[in-house]
């Protein structure tokens, strides 16, 4: 997202990423990857990593509930 520093933006703002890649029918092993590599360059969120913040796992929970054939 513009004017967000990428390695310490929000969670709001990285699901937010992700959805619009979701909406364009993106496949969620390559959600997946992108995660992680948002999770080696980004601060911790608490004690964990972005890739492990429940609201992100949830996230693709959900992703993968909507397109199960990817």
């Amino acid at each position: 997202m513009q004017g967000e520093v990428p390695e310490r933006c929000s969670v709001p703002i990285i699901l937010r990423f992700l959805q619009d890649r979701l909406e364009t029918k993106l496949a969620v092993s390559i959600l997946r990857v992108y995660i992680a590599a948002i999770s080696a360059q980004h601060v911790r969120v608490g004690n964990q990593t972005v890739g492990s913040h429940s609201l992100v796992t949830r996230f693709l929970k959900g992703a993968q509930r909507q397109t199960p054939y990817n």
